[in-house]
């Protein structure tokens, strides 16, 4: 009677990915160096601008799950561009290992800057819960012969598991 009331609770488990976060940044107009050259350098976000958290969600016994059972996951990401130049080069990473819980809980990968593109890529993977991973983005290529306007574009994180 234990084990079917333990696997109906442990089927009932779902993996949480919160993100929070977003990066609006206007270029100052003193970044122009002089007519006929693009901007100066790159622009970057705060090394933090973006915190994920990877989890169970189990309900009044949620937390503690994480030091009950194992699981694994892979974080990917992809941008979906809204009004965007493909000039524009957008780059991530991540900048830290945020707060581990859960025996056996580790996290890797994604500590170089990688472009994102609008293919799915892999970003980073772990086990176990992972709390506020700070994540950092940064402009590349940005020239003064694009029109000055808004550029927007989404960046999306898939999460896969293995329980």
């Amino acid at each position: 009677m234990i084990f079917v009331l333990a696997n109906q609770l442990l089927t009932g488990q779902q993996l949480n990915f919160d993100v929070t976060g977003n990066w609006n940044y206007i270029i100052p107009a003193n970044d122009i160096i002089e007519a006929g050259n693009d901007f100066s350098g790159t622009y970057a976000s705060a090394a933090n601008q973006i915190s994920a958290s990877i989890y169970l969600n189990g309900g009044w016994l949620g937390f503690w799950w994480n030091y009950f059972i194992n699981y694994s996951w892979q974080v990917e990401v992809t941008k979906l561009d809204i009004d965007w130049d493909p000039n524009i080069l957008i780059y991530i990473r991540r900048t830290g290992n945020g707060a581990g819980y859960g025996g056996g809980n580790y996290i890797s990968g994604g500590n170089s800057y990688m472009q994102l593109t609008n293919a799915n890529q892999q970003f980073f993977q772990g086990a176990q819960a992972r709390m506020n991973v700070p994540v950092q983005l940064q402009l590349r290529d940005i020239s003064v012969t694009m029109p000055a306007k808004t550029y927007s574009t989404t960046i999306v994180y898939t999460i896969t598991s293995t329980f």
